[in-house]
């Protein structure tokens, strides 16, 4: 019995290797039949984070996924999808401070070997969340139209909660909102999202703003001394014969006005006129920058110049009815006044036609539904009767209307 069981022992090694010779065959057989394949998935894998303390939170976002290189049997690779394989970050026992913490590829499919990950472990920092209450402040950039002046602005709740990690908390010095006024002439209703700022007016991204977003309006005003009005460009002089006017362009279309006497403005009507641009004998189009023809005393604010650009082209003919602008839709118990109370309507088509055509054929009107008392400068609509004939242009494109309670007012 001792003899064989020395001779079971003396073969041992034997025994062994011929264990391990059947498995490698064994292993080359199955690897030939289902190789390995390995892949980077073209999605990148969530990252899970479990176990971190109740009482602690981290003071930067984590990253949110990684890229995952793998080498798995062909026969895994048509059941390995990013549904079923996640990257975990555990924090469980991790106090407060800072830990770089390795990330482990969670599956239910397997064989799976990690060969490549990106990342593969985060850095982050835990602390105590914290919170505190910071005043809001709305910064505003640009300035408004010349003669226009800002209200303060409004805005509530004045105090926003600003919670986080302890130290991001503690940084934040300021939150603001930015509002453009760059050039504007009425008031203003907008949503502002805000940020919260550092002591370098860096913005702290990590912390949670409540409200992160508040509805500011500002009242805009114009001053005393400054006047808004239209501008009527004048025209002089006709077309060669067998063209026609096709349009006017004007710009701007209206200008701001300033007196150091207020009472300069009462020659003026709702509009200002240009020099005018002559146009005889043209049988293309003619542009110019024409200066405004304004009282003693009264300037225009920015350029004294109007660029008007009348379009010319060889069609019919064309023709100019002035009519009186009739208004409708206004409210019980207001009345209106416009300036001008005429316009010049330029119209072409056919030479009979036009020839037919009368002064009450052609209809131009204001809607002043639901205005309110105030002063507006309003597009007309215009109707001709006529079918056949284009409204090419109006002089003026714009008619100032005062609206008020009571008799007509004085524009």
């Amino acid at each position: 019995m001792r003899r064989a069981w020395h001779g079971l022992v003396g073969n041992l090694p034997a025994f062994a290797l011929a264990l391990v010779l059947a498995l490698t065959v064994w292993a080359t057989a199955v690897t030939s039949q289902d190789p390995n394949e390995t892949r980077t998935l073209s999605s990148p894998i969530p990252i899970r984070v479990v176990g971190m303390a109740p009482n602690l939170i981290a003071d930067e976002p984590l990253p949110k996924q990684v890229t995952l290189t793998l080498r798995a049997p062909q026969s895994v690779w048509t059941r390995l999808t990013s549904a079923n394989i996640q990257a975990v970050a555990d924090l469980s026992r991790l106090g407060p401070g800072p830990h770089q913490v390795p990330l482990q590829l969670k599956t239910d499919v397997h064989p799976v070997l990690v060969e490549k990950m990106d990342p593969s472990q985060i850095e982050v920092t835990l602390e105590p969340p914290a919170s505190k209450r910071v005043e809001v402040q709305i910064r505003l950039s640009g300035t408004p139209a010349a003669g226009y002046s800002l209200g303060t602005p409004a805005y509530s709740p004045d105090f926003v909660a600003v919670g986080g990690g302890q130290s991001q908390v503690e940084g934040v010095t300021s939150v603001v909102g930015s509002v453009d006024v760059e050039g504007v002439r009425a008031d203003l209703d907008r949503q502002v999202t805000l940020q919260a700022l550092d002591a370098a007016g860096q913005v702290v991204s990590s912390v949670t703003l409540d409200p992160s977003v508040l509805q500011v309006s500002i009242s805009v005003q114009q001053q005393g001394g400054y006047r808004d009005v239209v501008v009527k460009a004048v025209i002089q002089g006709q077309v060669q014969s067998g063209y026609r006017l096709t349009g006017i362009s004007v710009y701007p279309l209206t200008v701001t006005l300033f007196s150091a006497d207020p009472a300069s403005f009462s020659s003026l009507p709702g509009y200002v006129a240009t020099a005018p641009l002559d146009i005889s004998g043209a049988r293309s189009d003619v542009s110019g920058s024409l200066p405004l023809v304004l009282p003693t005393g009264v300037n225009a604010v920015g350029s004294p110049l109007i660029f008007v650009q009348v379009s010319v082209s060889a069609i019919q003919d064309s023709e100019t009815i002035t009519r009186e602008v009739r208004y409708q839709g206004q409210s019980p118990g207001l009345a209106a006044s416009l300036s001008p109370a005429t316009i010049d309507v330029v119209i072409s088509g056919a030479v009979p036609l036009l020839k037919a055509l009368r002064p009450s054929d052609v209809d131009v009107y204001l809607d002043l539904s639901g205005l309110k008392p105030g002063t507006y400068q309003l597009q007309p609509t215009c109707h001709v009767l006529l079918e056949g004939l284009q409204i090419e242009a109006l002089l003026p494109s714009q008619v100032g209307v005062v609206i008020a309670p009571g008799p007509v007012p004085t524009p």
